[in-house]
């Protein structure tokens, strides 16, 4: 995927992370970002688990953030 900012530089995948969104659903978020102009892009993709019971979205609220 081409930089919006750059028009022809190709994006560099920065990472996936696990999300809650305001629904209470896991969603994934994608970052990308342009090595030549500094620019960041998050996509959420989403719901990833629809049908996640309760406890296992509690584990995953609680989970410790890693830096």
């Amino acid at each position: 995927m081409k930089c919006w900012n750059c028009k022809d530089m190709t994006l560099v995948w920065g990472g996936d992370e696990d999300s809650i969104n305001e629904d209470g659903e896991l969603e994934i978020v994608t970052n990308l970002y342009c090595p030549a102009c500094d620019a960041i892009v998050f996509f959420h993709h989403g719901p990833r688990f629809k049908n996640m019971p309760d406890w296992a979205k509690d584990l995953l609220r609680n989970e410790p953030e890693v830096h």
